[in-house]
């Protein structure tokens, strides 16, 4: 079994290896421990659903930061993604983030929510209360961040990818980055734009082609949030 072997679709759901529905949700840690046996423990680390690109029939918890002030009536907020498909959120500016992690590199922006730790789980992307709504996605800089930002681009066409491409990589990925265990695939994702599919190539061939998202230096994110914000007004 191979990573995206999913392809979206539920874990119950992977045919072919002579078991049924129920196998795979009866033993996903068995599972997940013989696929980091054989993937240098990318399983676990992107956790199964992810590694399989299989798509969380579970409520999906993520994590809902207010950047400005009176958005919200808590400093940081869980939500589930089902309650986010149904949401409207009172701020202009949406800022999606792969991981959580890296909450402490987040400015102070006026009319602005942060919502990170998504993952693969972007179908509340597709929210109609977002059509009107200025959304940015920041994600780590490597096969499996790309990945994301072009399923994040599948379900909201319009969103502005942010501190992920090949410019960026070479100015710290030279002391910043590492090798990525397992990448997400020869093939490119088809919603990658074509200097993004390059972006992509280039990734696969890197010995360390992988920077992570809070190894970007804060004054580097502050600048591209604030260039993002002020275009948005």
């Amino acid at each position: 079994m191979n990573p995206r072997a999913a392809r979206g679709k539920p874990l119950r759901l992977l045919s072919g290896h002579g078991v049924d529905t129920k196998f795979f949700e009866r033993h996903e840690l068995l599972l997940t421990r013989l696929l980091d046996e054989r993937f240098q423990g990318a399983a676990s680390e992107q956790g199964l659903l992810t590694f399989l690109d299989a798509l969380d029939e579970h409520n999906h918890w993520l994590l809902l930061l207010p950047l400005g002030p009176g958005l919200l009536p808590f400093k940081r907020q869980r939500v589930t993604s089902k309650e986010l498909s149904d949401a409207r959120l009172p701020a202009t500016n949406i800022l999606v983030i792969e991981n959580e992690q890296c909450a402490h590199q987040l400015p102070k922006m006026d009319d602005t929510i942060a919502i990170l730790g998504a993952g693969l789980d972007l179908r509340w992307l597709k929210s109609t209360a977002l059509t009107n709504k200025q959304v940015a996605y920041w994600g780590d800089m490597d096969t499996w961040g790309l990945l994301m930002l072009a399923r994040a681009r599948k379900y909201c066409p319009h969103l502005t990818p942010l501190m992920m491409n090949l410019g960026l990589f070479q100015r710290y990925g030279q002391s910043r980055s590492v090798p990525e265990p397992v990448d997400a695939g020869k093939e490119c994702p088809i919603e990658l734009t074509a200097l993004e599919a390059d972006f992509y190539q280039y990734l696969l061939h890197q010995k360390s082609g992988r920077l992570e998202q809070e190894y970007l230096p804060d004054d580097e994110v502050a600048l591209a949030l604030g260039n993002w914000a002020g275009d948005c007004i």
